[in-house]
């Protein structure tokens, strides 16, 4: 597998190593760490033409996909080649809790098994519809007052996992109030300022999300 590094930052690309009925060890990258450039000189590499890099890597960022097999244009060999070469790993609701003011919290499980949690706060009367979003897997600064401060941190979140809260919370929102978020604040799990490079890369991995969004409606707390 050819050398990569994050395409929204300078953070460490997470292998996964897998081992293949008469292989050995093989590592697979997250296909979400290649920027369009970088994919699009692995497809040539395959044969493929320069534009099937563009139509795979809009259907992760700009169309919400969360498997190859969504990628209705893209060949069947195709997907099937990068199921082979690359991972997907995408968030999957693991809990959902509902307040009597209309707050959801979902808790989501991650690839590795860790648990992170988003929130949606919703303000009706406002037309305010609000996601706080976690940017780590616990958190180094153990501050008294917060729950995550008591739990050590394990890593930063990637630009795809901020990304996925966002896709999967504004889904949630239209379903149950109508309309999609409104608002974006890193108030979640772990400090956004420790985990710069992914929380700064997240104004194009949302784009689908926060084409109607302007700047004053994304907020980072420390």
């Amino acid at each position: 597998m050819f050398n990569s590094h994050d395409p929204f930052g300078a953070f460490v690309v997470q292998d996964v190593n897998l081992t293949f009925a008469g292989q050995g060890s093989q590592t697979m990258l997250d296909i979400r760490k290649f920027n369009q450039q970088e994919l699009t000189e692995q497809l040539v590499a395959w044969g493929e033409k320069p534009f099937r890099a563009k139509q795979v890597y809009d259907w992760i960022w700009k169309r919400g996909a969360r498997s190859f097999d969504q990628m209705s244009n893209i060949s069947k060999n195709l997907r099937e080649q990068l199921r082979t070469e690359f991972t997907f790993p995408v968030l999957e609701v693991d809990e959902v809790q509902r307040s009597t003011d209309g707050t959801i919290k979902s808790r989501f499980r991650l690839h590795d098994g860790h648990l992170i949690e988003s929130v949606l706060i919703p303000v009706p009367k406002d037309d305010r519809y609000t996601v706080c979003v976690s940017s780590q897997v616990g958190c180094s600064l153990s501050c008294t007052f917060c729950a995550t401060g008591r739990m050590k941190r394990a890593r930063n979140l990637t630009a795809g996992e901020i990304y996925d809260q966002v896709a999967l919370v504004n889904e949630q929102c239209e379903n149950t109030y109508g309309r999609g978020l409104t608002n974006i604040v890193y108030m979640g799990m772990g400090e956004p300022l420790l985990a710069y490079q992914p929380v700064k890369a997240r104004p194009y991995p949302c784009r689908r999300y926060w084409s109607t969004l302007c700047r004053k409606c994304f907020h980072i707390a420390h």
